[in-house]
């Protein structure tokens, strides 16, 4: 593939579906993450095989959008994007000297009360690594500081790690900071804990949704709680701490009035307070509180079609009909008029089998019998455990088109870079990691491969013994 563009790879999938002789008419649903080439409207890989196939339904992946909406926060305004570009050269500063780093944990670990944790390194795509980083910091923000204030006022420090040090540590003090360091303490927390949550191989669909619809509400809250986070800043700073704003005397302009207006109408000067609240905290809120009611509008029509089924033994018999005219007009040529019918009897089956035997049986789908499993997986397996398929062919058929909202179980779960570089191997440098990859990716070949001659090559070479005796 020598291009990432969404019709480049659209044409690849229907290539390969034209190569395996699999019609994609039959296609009912496809998830990818949501990069604009992917998901785009227009000319993304979806609504591209969406042409093809009016039926295939897109649905994007729920732990990549809690990702980018954290994303998306990030880059709202210029207050965020220099708060974690703080986080990051902080870091990259205690790092770079071992000095540096191992004053950093001597004074972390003089708390005994709390188990503070080091600084942590952003990642761009990992979110939890952002989760911990700004935890991290919030909750060691003095001992930071005592380690900032120690290095800059070190004679023996070299002129500029002293000059870093004072310019991290002004950044550190300011009140805007620490701020915003309670916030994205409070928002990130929520976010990673939804976020594994929804990595979880048993969630069902409305679980999923309602999760999500949940972390809207509460970051929706979050916009009325600007005294809060602001008091819990202020505790941390010093008691002369002040917004910036307020401690630079500004030249205010006076605005040229027309002929028009009355002369009651006053400009509005904003305070320090007031300035950071409209230009940084509530533009992070309106951000996050728009791309979750984005990410979650993709998830409202499914769950119209398919969310009855989660709860199927506790609705009545019209919600029932309802539900199965819906899915026979969006399934027209997958399902036929005898849907409802099925519906209501599989409810009355659903109530009499015992769901500790359907939880309790082996698994034929790879989830172990010991795991929660959603209802859809579960009625579905009892199904076919049951031989059933011919009495619920149209049941059966609806739960395979229920696209179950799990499509990962973690990030990098089957990355060849989870497999190599691990905790154990965290020092590897990138040119053994490269050719280790490339070993561990084609392994069928490898394994083939006879290294007697090479591992002796590489013997001779290395030898360090040399024979100091010689035969007489």
């Amino acid at each position: 593939m020598l291009s990432h563009t969404g019709r480049d790879i659209a044409t690849t999938v229907l290539d390969f579906l034209k190569e395996k002789n699999i019609p994609v008419i039959d296609c009912r649903g496809q998830s990818y993450d949501n990069a604009s080439n992917m998901s785009g409207k227009y000319q993304g890989t979806q609504q591209i095989i969406k042409n093809e196939c009016s039926e295939a339904e897109y649905i994007p992946c729920m732990a990549h959008s809690i990702n980018l909406v954290g994303k998306c926060a990030a880059e709202s305004c210029p207050a965020a994007v220099s708060l974690f570009a703080l986080i990051q050269k902080l870091y990259s500063f205690l790092v770079a000297s071992t000095y540096r780093w191992r004053r950093h944990r001597e004074v972390l670990e003089t708390n005994k009360e709390k188990k503070l944790k080091v600084d942590k390194k952003l990642s761009d795509t990992r979110w939890s690594a952002r989760a911990d980083a700004v935890a991290a910091l919030s909750r060691a923000h003095k001992e930071n500081i005592n380690v900032l204030e120690e290095l800059s006022s070190d004679q023996n420090q070299p002129a500029e790690t002293r000059a870093e040090a004072s310019g991290l540590l002004k950044g550190l003090k300011k009140l805007e900071t620490v701020i915003l360091l309670e916030v994205w303490d409070t928002v990130l927390e929520r976010f990673q804990s939804a976020s594994i949550q929804l990595q979880k191989s048993g969630l069902s669909l409305n679980t999923a949704v309602t999760l999500l619809d949940s972390l809207l509400q509460f970051v929706k809250d979050l916009r009325s709680q600007f005294d809060d986070f602001e008091s819990k800043a202020m505790a941390k700073c010093d008691p002369s701490a002040a917004y910036y704003a307020d401690t630079q005397s500004q030249h205010i302009r006076k605005r040229k009035r027309h002929h028009d207006e009355l002369d009651s109408v006053e400009d509005v000067t904003l305070t320090g307070r007031d300035m950071f609240r409209v230009t940084a905290f509530l533009p992070i809120i309106d951000k996050l509180c728009a791309a979750l009611t984005q990410r979650l509008a993709a998830y409202s029509d499914l769950r119209e079609k398919f969310g009855f089924l989660s709860e199927i033994s506790n609705k009545t018999n019209t919600e029932l009909k309802a539900a199965a005219e819906k899915l026979v007009s969006s399934y027209p040529r997958d399902l036929e008029a005898g849907l409802e019918l099925e519906l209501l009897q599989f409810a009355h089956l659903m109530k009499s089998i015992p769901r500790d035997s359907s939880e309790s049986a082996p698994s034929s789908c790879g989830v172990k019998a010991a795991q929660r499993q959603s209802p859809e997986l579960e009625m579905y397996k009892i199904i076919h455990r049951h031989d059933m398929v011919e009495t619920f062919a149209n049941v059966e058929i609806v739960l395979r088109l229920c696209m179950f909202v799990r499509n990962c179980t973690g990030e990098r779960s089957f990355s060849k870079l989870k497999l190599l570089k691990n905790y154990l191997r965290n020092t590897m440098g990138q040119d053994r990691l490269s050719s280790l990859t490339l070993l561990s990716i084609g392994y069928e070949k490898l394994r083939v491969l006879d290294f007697t001659d090479v591992i002796k090559q590489f013997a001779m070479k290395k030898a360090r013994k040399k024979s100091f005796l010689t035969e007489k």
